[in-house]
């Protein structure tokens, strides 16, 4: 199935989806997390690459959405945030096919690395 939508997309001419896991939201990870989501229109149109935030990590909850996080991320992370791993996130993605993964580590955590 998703030889056939890389086949369909390079036919169609249809932009490549880039899906990102990120972890860290404080200052520094919060302002990229908005700048990304500011910018994802200006970024598919330039450059032809969808940017998708499908996960949002800090270091105790995660926010998942196979089509994306909101501007909003900050409330739905507080009262939808679930406890998870790092395999977690994995499993995610592979049950919902999301490919061309990227993880951004905003964290100061020497023991995330």
């Amino acid at each position: 199935m998703c030889h056939i939508a890389l086949i369909h997309g390079q036919i169609f001419g249809i932009n490549k989806k880039i899906n990102l896991a990120i972890f860290g939201h404080g200052q520094v990870g919060g302002a990229l997390i908005d700048q990304l989501l500011e910018s994802v229109e200006s970024i598919e149109k330039r450059k032809g690459i969808h940017l998708n935030i499908f996960a949002l990590a800090n270091s105790r909850k995660v926010l998942l959405n196979k089509s994306g996080i909101s501007g909003d991320w900050k409330s739905e992370l507080n009262e939808a945030g679930e406890p998870y791993s790092v395999h977690d996130i994995v499993a995610y993605a592979q049950r919902h096919h999301l490919e061309n993964l990227i993880a951004v580590d905003n964290t100061a955590s020497v023991d995330f690395v």
